[in-house]
């Protein structure tokens, strides 16, 4: 399992996310301080589906994203800014056992013990209203032309139900319009989605070049901090050594010290003693050299063991001091090469995600692209565009069919099978109902309904013939002077 897919046991720095299993939701933890959940690879406003609505607070960033380990009562869940303060939280309160926080495969925020499995609480986020073209085919087209489809079938249904030509012109009158606007809101459904795909690709194609100059700029040569990290360490090894003679140095005079210390409370007390058992004062010189005070161990001998030591302890605080300088050192050099790593990850986990979902978005403009371009096209040929439909066509016998729509649905209806962009049941119910388009234009032909000026506003134009110009007769005897004999030709010019 790949690192921005484990749960988060601790924070989220800014420019950090979680990521769902199945990779469609992104927890977001953003530089301007909110808190993001998307629904795509590409973190545009159109594809966040919640916010935290943080951004810019307090004292500004780094903003971080923190799960509380400490077992208080405080909330669980929180952002914190530059100088510390909150600036926003889930709301939750902490539970003793809650160590992590992951994206479910649903989009869901959840809150659990991840050792025992126990889950405390499933955030929801509110989903975001959707931008009024960002929506999928099925959503957003698809309605249009399977209710323009029906819509032809029970037009059908009710031209072979009439018994004059006054009826069809009934029932046209009254369901063209309809199918019109159905179709020409496919149409123009179809091209806002196609401009919304266009500015998504767009904005990916930057966000990779961004994502590629992070990784050039987290991709750099670690061989000479490698280096000045041996050095360091070797120094760090002979300062350990000093160290510990400088500890063992202490710890004798801290020794010597005591001794001192000791000598002299054991002289006085001698003294007091002899002092009180004593007669005379003349006794006390000699009593006390027998018992060996002449040799006394002075305030100033214990003094002076006192600032030996404590010239000791200073000189042990000071070679730490520089031990923790070099592992300080040594652990910047580490955390600054393991930070641009983990940088460099992230960038190249969300470059190989973009990559792969701009494909998709590329594969969706064009067959967005090729689909507004036939509506376009044949919605012009018929007059969708005017709010009418001629969708009638008059045979050389004289009868009328309803070819220009039938040859466009069905056009439509493949292309729409073979691109993919309509799949299962929806495929098989238009495939279905095309056949019954068909079936019943048949039946509508031999009605042999003839046209009719009443017809007329419901009949294609008629396909243009291309005009074939009759030249002049001299200059078709020029021409074959030309022919048959090529070395004439200069004296009629170019």
């Amino acid at each position: 399992m790949d690192w921005h897919y484990r749960p988060m046991f601790n924070y989220l720095d800014s420019g950090e996310f979680l990521s769902s299993k199945n990779n469609k939701y992104h927890l977001v933890m953003e530089p301007s301080g909110k808190l993001a959940l998307y629904n795509s690879w590409l973190w545009i406003p159109s594809n966040q589906v919640w916010s935290s609505n943080s951004a810019a607070k307090e004292s500004g960033a780094p903003y971080t994203l923190e799960l509380n380990m400490q077992r208080n009562d405080s909330y669980s869940v929180y952002i914190r800014s530059k100088s510390g303060a909150i600036v926003w939280d889930i709301g939750v309160r902490k539970v003793p056992t809650l160590n992590c926080l992951f994206v479910s495969d649903e989009g869901r925020i959840v809150i659990s013990d991840f050792f025992r499995c126990e889950i405390f609480r499933t955030f929801d986020p509110v989903v975001a209203p959707k931008h009024k073209c960002h929506g999928t085919f099925e959503e957003m087209v698809l309605p249009y032309i399977l209710d323009a489809v029906t819509t032809t079938i029970q037009m059908q249904e009710a031209m072979l139900a009439c018994t004059s030509t006054g009826g069809v012109v009934k029932v046209l009158t009254r369901t063209v319009p309809a199918l019109a606007l159905l179709l020409t809101t496919a149409e123009t459904t179809t091209y806002a989605m196609l401009q919304d795909l266009i500015n998504h690709v767009a904005s990916a194609l930057v966000t990779q070049k961004e994502l590629v100059k992070a990784m050039e700029e987290t991709g750099g040569d670690f061989t000479a901090s490698s280096t000045l990290v041996k050095t360091l360490e070797l120094q760090l090894d002979e300062q350990r050594t000093i160290v510990a003679e400088a500890e063992e140095k202490c710890v004798r005079a801290g020794q010597a010290y005591e001794d001192a210390q000791a000598e002299y409370q054991r002289q006085v007390k001698k003294k007091r003693d002899l002092e009180i058992a004593a007669l005379a004062m003349l006794w006390f010189p000699l009593v006390s050299a027998g018992l060996g005070i002449g040799v006394a161990v002075s305030t100033k001998d214990v003094e002076n063991a006192r600032a030996v030591l404590d010239a000791r302890k200073t000189d042990v605080f000071q070679q730490r001091k520089r031990c923790d300088d070099l592992n300080a050192r040594i652990n910047a050099l580490f955390m600054g090469k393991y930070n641009a790593e983990g940088r460099k990850d992230m960038a190249t986990a969300h470059l190989d995600g973009l990559t792969a979902e701009m494909e998709e978005l590329k594969m969706q403009r064009d067959q967005y692209a090729t689909l507004q371009e036939f509506l376009h096209k044949e919605g012009t040929q018929i007059g969708l565009a005017a709010g009418t439909a001629r969708i009638l066509e008059l045979e050389t016998s004289g009868y009328i069919t309803m070819m220009p729509l039938i040859r466009m649905l069905k056009e439509l209806v493949t292309n729409l099978v073979a691109t993919g962009l309509v799949e299962g049941q929806d495929a098989k119910k238009l495939t279905t109902d095309m056949v019954k388009i068909e079936v019943a234009a048949e039946k509508i032909k031999r009605l042999k309904i003839e046209g009719s000026k009443s017809l007329e506003d419901f009949f294609a134009p008629p396909v243009e013939e291309p005009s074939i110009e009759i030249l002049p007769n001299s200059l078709i005897m020029n021409l074959r002077y030309v022919l048959f004999d090529p070395e004439n030709a200069g004296q009629f010019g170019n």
